[in-house]
């Protein structure tokens, strides 16, 4: 069997669904990249949502981003290193409590958050281009999914 027709059959097609999800993930990353670069954007794609809240919410900890993203802190702590790294974003202390770090844009992070908000208004309809040609709202599909797993576990569907 071939490498390219391992995924072809109907059984092994579905139990790797989440590998297939992946690979979407992956592609649309590495695509993605491409405009940002076209685009001026400097900050890595995986980055966008981080430095999109950060825009839309002035000096906050790392915990506050990663509560309204729903991500674990040790990821949003990197993802803000990376673009303190960059500049984009940089970190001062609490004036009202000493230990904790709030994050803010820099002015050049400003001026990418402004490129990000017109890619996000610009994908938009490269979005419903794509949804329209697979003939399918991929986004509500995975919504549902997501919350069918949470209603009720994968290991709890054997």
């Amino acid at each position: 069997m071939s490498s390219s027709r391992f995924y072809d059959s109907r059984q092994v097609n579905k139990a790797y669904f989440g590998k297939k999800a992946a690979d979407l993930v992956d592609l649309i990353a590495l695509q993605a990249a491409v405009v940002y670069q076209q685009r001026g954007m400097v900050f890595p794609v995986v980055t966008s949502s981080t430095l999109d809240y950060l825009a839309r919410h002035d000096g906050v900890s790392a915990a506050d981003v990663a509560q309204a993203l729903e991500h674990p802190h040790q990821l949003i702590t990197q993802r803000i290193a990376g673009l303190e790294k960059l500049h984009l974003v940089e970190r001062h202390t609490d004036p009202d409590d000493g230990r904790r770090l709030l994050v803010r844009l820099t002015p050049k992070g400003r001026k990418q958050a402004e490129l990000l908000e017109d890619y996000i208004a610009a994908s938009t309809k490269a979005v419903d281009d794509l949804f329209a040609e697979i003939d399918s709202d991929l986004s509500a599909v995975i919504d549902r999914a997501i919350l069918a797993l949470k209603q009720r576990p994968f290991s709890d569907r054997f």
